[in-house]
C-alpha cells in the first residue's frame, strides 16, 4: 500500500541524512559604503540585497487557488506578509501582482528609478495582496468515477453508486542539474496534502490511498499526501520503491454531494534540510553492508552447523570442528544484531524528527484560518461591532448576524443589502426612478415562493411592456395592466407597509449573501483545520512507537551477547554437549530456516535498495533538497529577501 510507502520515504531519508537538524543563516551586508564610489557602483538588485539582507526582511506568501470541481483554476489570489524584525523603515521589494492593496495596516510604497517596489514600512510589517496570471508550480486535477465509468462532477451530484475520486498532482517546477556529470530534470519538491469531509449520511465504505481517515460518528475526514515528481528525482523504480503522485478515494455514495476541499502544497519540509551532512549515508551503507556480510555468514554457518550435527551423532570425532564453526556464527551474529540496533536507533530518531515538524504543519494551517478570518473581518467592517473573528468565536459572532442582529446592526445589514441590490439594477440598466417599484414588487415575488431568476424574468416583461404602453397606447392597448401594475407598484413602495417589505427583502438579502461568502467558507476550512490535527497526533504515535520497537531491539542484541557467552561456555563443556546433540540437530534446521527468511525478507530488500546506486541517490537526494530551498517565492520578492511559499487549492462542492 502506498500510504505506508510514504511513511518509509520520510523515514528513508531522515535516516540517510543522519537525521540532521534544520536551519537558517542570514547573511547581512555591513561595513560604510562611499556615497561617491561603492554605492553608484551597485546595480538595484545589489541595493535591494543590500538593504534586505542587512534589515534580516522576510517574505511569507501564501497562494490561494480557486478552482472549479474538477481542479481547473478560476482565479489566483496570493496574499504576502513581509516580515518587518529589526523595524526598518523602508523594505525594498519585487513582485509579479497586479492590483496590488494592503490588506492590513496603511502601509504605502512608491516606485524607484529601478522600478522596484519601496515599501514605507515605519518600522512596521507590510500586509498586501494582488492577483497573478501565471502558471502553477503544480496542477491540481480532480477527476470522478461512478461505477467504474468516468463521469463529470456535474452529472454525478445526486447519483448513487461505487464512486471514486481521484486527485492528481502535476509538477511544472523543474530545473536541470548535473548529477554526476549528466544533465538531470530535477523537479522542486512539493508535498501535496489534500483534505475533505464526507457526510457519513451520503457516504459508507470510505477508502483512501496514500492518507488517513478520521470518523466522528456522523462524517468521514479524509487527510492524503502527495510528493509529485520525488520519484523521478531519486531515480529510484517503483518496483523497489513507489512514491505516491496521486490521492484516489472510494466510497459507496447515496445521493452524491461532496463540499469544498482543501489541498495545500508546501517544500518548506524539504527546504530545512541540512545538505552539508547529507554524506553520512555513506555510514549507513556500510552498516547495511555489514548486518548483508553478517546475514551471508550467519545463513551459511547454520547450514553448516546443521550438516555437521547431523554426521555428529555417527563421528563424534567432528564435534570440536562443529563447535568451532558455531562459534563463528553466533560471533557474527553479534556483530550483526549490534549493527541492527544501531539502524533501530536511527529509525527511532527519524521518526521523530517527521513528528518534531508537527507543530509547523499545524502552524501553517492555524495561519491560513487566521487569514481566512480577517478576510472575513475586513469584509464585515463595522456589522461585527468592534469584535475580532477567532477561530473560537467566528461562529457564533456571525451566526448573531444572521439570528439575532442588534437594531444597529440589522440597519446595517439593510443598508448592506440595499447597495447590493440597487448595484445589480443599475447594471441590468434599470432606471433608478424605478428602483422602489422593482424592490417592491421583487420582495412580493420571492415572498409567494418564486425563485430570483423567475422574479426579474416577470419584472423585466412588467417594465418593458409598460414602457411600450406608455410610448403608443393606442397600439399597446393590450399592456395597459402592465403599466397599471407599475404604477401600483410605485405607490405601494412609498408607504410604510411597502417601505417593511423592501427592508425585509434587503435584510435577507444581506444575511444571505454571508451566510454564503463568510460562515460556510469558513466552516469548510474549519472541518479540514479540524482533521490535519488528528493526523499530526497519528504521526506522534508512530513516532512512539518506534521508539518502543527500538527498546526491543536492543533487548534482542543483549540477548544474543548472552547467547555469545553461552557458546564458548558449551564449547568448554564439550563432553556433556555430545549428550544433547540429537536435539541440537533437530532445532538447528529451525534456526537455518529462520535465518534464511530474515535475510531474504529484510536485509536483502534493503541491500538491493542502496545496492549500486548510493552515489547516484546521495546527489539526488542533494539536488532535490537545493532546488527547494532556492523556491522561496511564487511571485518574486526582493534581493537578499527570505523566505516561503505556501499554495492553498480550494475546489468548489458538487451538489
Amino acid at each position: 500500500m502506498k500510504n505506508k510507502i510514504i511513511k518509509t520515504i520520510a523515514v528513508g531519508l531522515c535516516v540517510a541524512l543522519g537525521v540532521s537538524g534544520a536551519g537558517a543563516t542570514v547573511y547581512a551586508l555591513t561595513g560604510n559604503l562611499d556615497k561617491d564610489t561603492k554605492e553608484e557602483s551597485l546595480t538595484a538588485d545589489e541595493k535591494a540585497d543590500a538593504v534586505n539582507a542587512a534589515n534580516n526582511v522576510e517574505k511569507d506568501e501564501t497562494v490561494y487557488v480557486i478552482a472549479g470541481a474538477d481542479g481547473s483554476v478560476e482565479k489566483v489570489i496570493v496574499s504576502d506578509w513581509i516580515k518587518n524584525e529589526i523595524g526598518a523603515d523602508k523594505i525594498a521589494d519585487k513582485t509579479e501582482l497586479s492590483n496590488v492593496e494592503t490588506v492590513k495596516g496603511s502601509e504605502s510604497y512608491s516606485m524607484d528609478e529601478d522600478n522596484m517596489k519601496v515599501w514605507d514600512a515605519k518600522g512596521n510589517d507590510v500586509y498586501y495582496q494582488g492577483d497573478i496570471s501565471k502558471d502553477l508550480p503544480v496542477n491540481l486535477k480532480v477527476s470522478y468515477k461512478l461505477d467504474g465509468k468516468a463521469i463529470s462532477a456535474e452529472d454525478l451530484a445526486g447519483k448513487s453508486g461505487k464512486v471514486t475520486i481521484r486527485f492528481d498532482y502535476e509538477n511544472n517546477q523543474y530545473d536541470y542539474v548535473d548529477i554526476n556529470g549528466v544533465q538531470t530534470k530535477m523537479y522542486v519538491p512539493f508535498v501535496m496534502l489534500t483534505g475533505l469531509v464526507m457526510d457519513n449520511d451520503n457516504f459508507s465504505n470510505v477508502e483512501v490511498s496514500n492518507g488517513k481517515m478520521f470518523n466522528d460518528g456522523n462524517r468521514t475526514i479524509v487527510a492524503g499526501i502527495a510528493l509529485p515528481g520525488m520519484q523521478e528525482n531519486l531515480g529510484i523504480a517503483e518496483s523497489k520503491l513507489d512514491v505516491p503522485d496521486y490521492v484516489e478515494i472510494t466510497a459507496d455514495a447515496k445521493d452524491f454531494s461532496l463540499s469544498t476541499t482543501i489541498t495545500v502544497a508546501t517544500n518548506e519540509v524539504f527546504s530545512e534540510i541540512d545538505t552539508s551532512k547529507i554524506n553520512n549515508i555513506d555510514d549507513l551503507k556500510d552498516k547495511v553492508g555489514q548486518i548483508n556480510d553478517a546475514m551471508t555468514q550467519l545463513v551459511d554457518g547454520s547450514s553448516t552447523l546443521y550438516n555437521g550435527l547431523a554426521t555428529l551423532l555417527d563421528k563424534s570425532d567432528a564435534l570440536v570442528d562443529g563447535v568451532n564453526r558455531l562459534a563463528d556464527g553466533v560471533s557474527a551474529l553479534l556483530d550483526g544484531s549490534n549493527t541492527l540496533a544501531a539502524g533501530s536507533e536511527q529509525l527511532k530518531d527519524g521518526l521523530n524528527e517527521i513528528a518534531s515538524n508537527n507543530d509547523a504543519l499545524n502552524a501553517g494551517a492555524e495561519q491560513v484560518f487566521n487569514t481566512l478570518l480577517a478576510s472575513a473581518q475586513e469584509k464585515l467592517g463595522a456589522l461585527l461591532g468592534g469584535e475580532t473573528l477567532t477561530i473560537d468565536n467566528y461562529q457564533s459572532v456571525i451566526g448573531g448576524l444572521l439570528t439575532n442582529p442588534t437594531d444597529a446592526q440589522k440597519a446595517a445589514l439593510v443598508q448592506l443589502g440595499n447597495n447590493g441590490l440597487e448595484e445589480q439594477l443599475t447594471n441590468n440598466g434599470i432606471p433608478s426612478a424605478q428602483f422602489p417599484a422593482v424592490k417592491l414588487m421583487l420582495a412580493q415575488k420571492l415572498g409567494a415562493g418564486e425563485t430570483k431568476e423567475q422574479a426579474f424574468a416577470e419584472i423585466g416583461e412588467t417594465l418593458q411592456y409598460a414602457q411600450m404602453y406608455a410610448a403608443d397606447p393606442s397600439t399597446y392597448a393590450a399592456y395597459a395592466p402592465y403599466a397599471q401594475g407599475l404604477q401600483t407598484a410605485t405607490q405601494t413602495a412609498q408607504t410604510a407597509e411597502g417601505q417593511a417589505a423592501i427592508n425585509a427583502l434587503c435584510l435577507s438579502l444581506a444575511q444571505s449573501s454571508i451566510n454564503t461568502d463568510a460562515l460556510t467558507a469558513l466552516n469548510s476550512y474549519n472541518q479540514f483545520y479540524t482533521g490535519l490535527k488528528s493526523y499530526t497526533d497519528g504521526v506522534s504515535q508512530a513516532a512512539a512507537g518506534a521508539t518502543n520497537l527500538d527498546a526491543g531491539t536492543k533487548q534482542v542484541a543483549d540477548g544474543i551477547a548472552k547467547l555469545y557467552d553461552g557458546i564458548f561456555t558449551m564449547k568448554d563443556g564439550m563432553p556433556a554437549l555430545q549428550e544433547g546433540v540429537g536435539a541440537l540437530k533437530d532445532g538447528s534446521m529451525q534456526l537455518s530456516d529462520g535465518l534464511k527468511k530474515f535475510k531474504e525478507e529484510g536485509i536483502d530488500k534493503i541491500v538491493d535498495l542502496l545496492d549500486g546506486d548510493v552515489s547516484n541517490l546521495i546527489e539526488r537526494a542533494k539536488a532535490t533538497f537545493n532546488l527547494s530551498k532556492e523556491y522561496k517565492s511564487f511571485t518574486q520578492s526582493g534581493e537578499g529577501m527570505d523566505g516561503n511559499v505556501k499554495f492553498v487549492y480550494r475546489t468548489e462542492s458538487v451538489e
